[in-house]
Parts: C-alpha cells; sequence; structure tokens
C-alpha cells in the first residue's frame, strides 16, 4: 500500500473518531445547550492559535491533515467530556446554592444589618448612660470640691476659734490675776505694790499660800450708832466716816499690814507670817496704838460734824493670834478662823483700849515687852460670859519696825 493511502485511510478513521466524539458531546449537552449549539456552530479555542476555528468549516478541513493539527484536536477532544461535566457540576451547584432556595446571602446580610442595628442602638444607649453619668459625676464632683473647700474653711474656723477659745483663756486668767493684783495692790503699801509688780514669785505666795499664821487686828468705833444720830446731817456724817476709814487704813498698810475691809462700823486687818516675817505681832500692836491717837485727834478736829459732841466716844481694838486661811473672795484677799473672831469680839473692849487675847499676849510679851505696858482685864464676851484679856499700851519708847525680808520669805514659803 502507497503512502498516499495510508494516509487517507488515517484520515478517514480520524474523522471517523472526531463524528463520533462530536457524537458523544452533543448526547452530554443539556437541551438549552444543545438548542444554542444547533443554532451556531461549535467553536474551539486551540491554544498557540489567534482564531477561533468551526470544525465544519472548509478551512479547517484544509489543514487537518496537519500533524500539529491532528494532535491538538485530539488533546481537545480528550478534554471535551471532562470540560462539560465541569460546566455540568458548575451549573448544578449553583442552582443547588441558588437565592430562589437558600437566600444564605441575604439572611447573612439582613443579620448582619440588624446585628449592627443592635449593636449600633446598644452603643448609642451605652453612650446616653455614660453621659449621663459624666454629668452626674461632675456634679458629684463639683459637690465634693464644694464640701473639701467648706470642710478646709471649717477646719479652719475650728483651728481659729481653738486659738481664740485659748486665748480666750489665758486672757481671762490674766485678767483674773490682774484683778486679784488690782484688789491686792489696794490692800498693800507702795513698797509691797512695787515688789508685786516686778517679782512674780512675791505675788504666787498670795495665791498659793492657803494656811498661815496671822495676827488679826480688828477695830470697831464704840458707840457708832450714837455718833451718828448726833451728826448734823447724813452727809456730814458719810464724810466723816471715809475720811476716818482711810486714814485707818494709812496707817495699817504703813505698818506692812493688809487691808481686809470696813465693817461699816469698823475695820479689820491682819498681818500674816508670809507677809509680814517674825515681827507680825509687834506691827499689829503698833498699827492699833496709831489708829487710837489717830482718832482721838480727828474727832476733836471734825466736831463741827456733830449737833452734840459725845464723851468716851473713840475705838474699841482687838487683837488675836492664830492659824488663819487665806481666802480670796472677789477678787479681794481676806482671812477666815478662830483669831478673826475673837479679834473681833475683843474689839467690844471700852473705847481707847487696845485688848490682847492669849495667844498675842504670850508671843508679844515675850518678844516686844520693852515697848509696852501689860494689864489684864475682864472682857464680857457675848455667850460666853466674861474672859480675860491683856490691855497693851506704849511706855513712850519708839518703836522701830524694818521692812520685811520679802526675799527670804519667798523662799521660805515658796516651798
Amino acid at each position: 500500500m502507497s503512502k498516499n493511502s495510508k494516509d487517507k485511510d488515517k484520515t478517514k478513521k480520524d474523522e471517523g473518531n472526531n463524528s463520533k466524539s462530536k457524537n458523544t458531546k452533543n448526547d452530554n449537552k443539556s437541551p438549552d445547550k444543545q438548542d444554542i449549539n444547533n443554532n451556531e456552530p461549535e467553536k474551539h479555542y486551540i491554544p498557540g492559535l489567534t482564531t477561533d476555528f468551526t470544525m465544519k468549516s472548509p478551512y479547517f478541513s484544509s489543514i487537518i491533515e496537519s500533524p500539529e493539527l491532528r494532535l491538538k484536536k485530539s488533546i481537545i477532544d480528550l478534554l471535551t467530556p471532562f470540560e462539560i461535566t465541569a460546566q455540568k457540576d458548575i451549573f448544578s451547584s449553583y442552582e443547588y446554592l441558588s437565592p430562589s432556595k437558600f437566600d444564605v446571602k441575604s439572611n447573612i446580610s439582613n443579620t448582619i444589618i440588624d446585628s449592627t442595628s443592635n449593636l449600633e442602638k446598644e452603643i448609642s444607649k451605652l453612650k446616653v448612660e455614660i453621659s449621663k453619668l459624666n454629668k452626674n459625676f461632675n456634679n458629684y464632683r463639683e459637690k465634693i470640691s464644694k464640701l473639701s473647700e467648706d470642710k478646709e474653711e471649717l477646719e479652719k474656723e475650728i483651728k481659729q476659734y481653738e486659738e481664740d477659745a485659748k486665748k480666750y483663756k489665758e486672757l481671762s486668767e490674766e485678767l483674773n490675776k490682774k484683778l486679784r493684783l488690782g484688789h491686792l495692790l489696794s490692800q498693800v503699801n507702795a513698797e509691797a505694790k512695787k515688789e508685786l509688780f516686778e517679782n512674780k514669785s512675791f505675788l504666787y505666795l498670795f495665791e498659793n499660800v492657803k494656811t498661815c499664821n496671822s495676827y488679826v487686828l480688828a477695830i470697831d468705833i464704840r458707840r457708832s450708832t450714837e455718833l451718828m444720830l448726833k451728826a448734823k446731817d447724813a452727809k456730814s456724817f458719810e464724810s466723816f466716816i471715809v475720811k476716818l476709814c482711810n486714814g485707818l487704813s494709812s496707817i495699817i498698810l504703813n505698818n506692812f499690814g493688809i487691808f481686809d475691809k470696813f465693817t461699816g462700823d469698823g475695820v479689820l486687818a491682819f498681818f500674816p507670817d508670809f507677809y509680814c516675817g517674825e515681827n507680825a505681832g509687834l506691827m499689829a500692836v503698833k498699827s492699833a496704838l496709831q489708829c487710837h491717837e489717830f482718832f482721838e485727834k480727828y474727832y476733836r478736829d471734825n466736831r463741827n460734824c456733830f449737833v452734840t459732841v459725845l464723851k468716851d466716844i473713840g475705838l474699841g481694838i482687838g487683837i488675836d493670834k492664830g492659824e488663819t486661811h487665806l481666802v480670796n473672795m472677789n477678787n479681794a484677799y481676806t482671812v477666815i478662823g478662830t483669831p478673826v473672831v475673837y479679834a473681833c469680839r475683843l474689839s467690844k473692849a471700852k473705847a481707847k483700849d487696845t485688848v490682847l487675847n492669849q495667844g498675842a499676849y504670850e508671843e508679844i510679851f515675850q518678844k516686844n515687852k520693852q515697848y509696852f505696858n501689860f494689864n489684864e482685864t475682864i472682857i464680857d464676851v457675848k455667850h460666853e460670859g466674861e474672859v480675860v484679856g491683856y490691855k497693851i499700851s506704849s511706855n513712850d519708847s519708839e518703836i522701830k519696825i524694818e521692812k520685811p525680808n520679802w526675799v527670804e520669805l519667798i523662799n521660805k514659803y515658796k516651798k
């Protein structure tokens, strides 16, 4: 067989195979796809060529004899069934996932939209709540800030109040001291006043010594009621009494006694050992003698104040010695105790007499008998009857009294 005959047979065989392949391909197409292919010749794209070729075209038939084209055609024939099957699977999957059956995309989209909307609402709601909380927080912060300022202001006021209270207390104490000092200054002489201003320890004695030995001097204006009735008028008697009291007070102070009070018809004074020292008794007796002298002269000089001048008008003075208690009463210093009682009772002696009680007599007689005369006498004491007293008078000896050594007395009694 010639070579051309073999080629023709091979060509026929290939055409038969192509025909069979086309039939198979047409059988596998869907009805819709077949309708489309009947209207238009089937086209194939051959890799390496830039032109689509129709299988039935004369041109393709004329060049199909090329081995290269035959090989490409065979490859196309082999791939075509797989292409058709893949297309069917794709269309089948598309139909299965079609929105008409399962609107998955739409549902997911709606769900996402709904979720987003709800989330936005929640976020908006939270923003509103947060805004309210921020507003409340700002209000609380303002209140706290105001309360803090009020607290600071209150603390300042409390601190100022405490400082003022402390200062008030200090000033009150200082005022009371000044008041006590002021009254005390009127109860002592000029030298003692100076010492009180310059030496706080001296004032300490008056403020802290509670119990002391004292000579108590009580002066009574005998027949004072009758004397008042003989006055020309009340004003004259008032002037007479005031000047008399001032004169008696000056005598007591100059002899380092402490002037206690004017009793209405007499005077009370005391001579404590912490202030007068060892010569307290001598100072008390000297004051009594000088007071008698002063009254006699003063009454004689002021007879013009009375309608009638009475005889036997004078001072009765009683002196006693013993333990007394120093008391601050209404910012003035006074003493209380048994010596005060008996000094006042002995002051009811006759006019112009000074009478000592037993305790005072013993000490004065022992220490200072060179200056005085002593005479025993009887005094009718109210509620007690007659008691023995000792009338004392001057023997005209000069009585010298030295200023008390207050430095020694402070050291002695401050302990």
